[in-house]
C-alpha cells in the first residue's frame, strides 16, 4: 500500500507523522488493516477507519495548523486604515482649497 499511497499524493516530510497519527487515533490493528489492504487507498481508508480520507486529512491538518478563514473579506484593519487615509487626504484637500479662496 505504501507505493499506492505515494502515487495517490506525496505528503513530503509529513509522511511519517500522518501515519503515526493514524495509528494513534485508530489503533494499530485498524491501521494494519488499512496498510495491508489490496483496495485503492481511498476505499481502504474508508473500510479500515470508517471515515473518508479527505475528511480525516482535513480535520488532521486543521488540528495541526488551525483553521484558516477563507472568506473573501478584506481584513478590518485594512478597511479602517483605508478610510483613515481617505479622511486625512480629503481633509487636507479641503483645508488647502479654503486657504486659496
Amino acid at each position: 500500500l505504501r507505493s499506492r499511497w505515494q502515487s495517490w499524493g506525496h505528503l513530503g516530510y509529513m509522511d511519517p507523522y500522518i501515519f503515526t497519527s493514524l495509528e494513534e487515533e485508530f489503533g494499530v490493528d485498524r491501521f494494519e488493516v488499512f496498510w495491508s489492504s489490496e483496495l485503492p487507498v481511498e476505499e481502504a481508508f474508508q473500510a479500515a477507519f470508517g471515515v473518508p480520507v479527505d475528511k480525516w486529512v482535513m480535520s488532521w491538518a486543521q488540528g495541526l495548523y488551525g483553521s484558516v478563514d477563507r472568506g473573501p473579506a478584506v481584513p478590518l484593519n485594512a478597511t479602517l486604515l483605508t478610510f483613515l487615509t481617505f479622511g486625512i487626504f480629503g481633509g487636507g484637500a479641503l483645508f488647502m482649497g479654503r486657504r486659496r479662496a
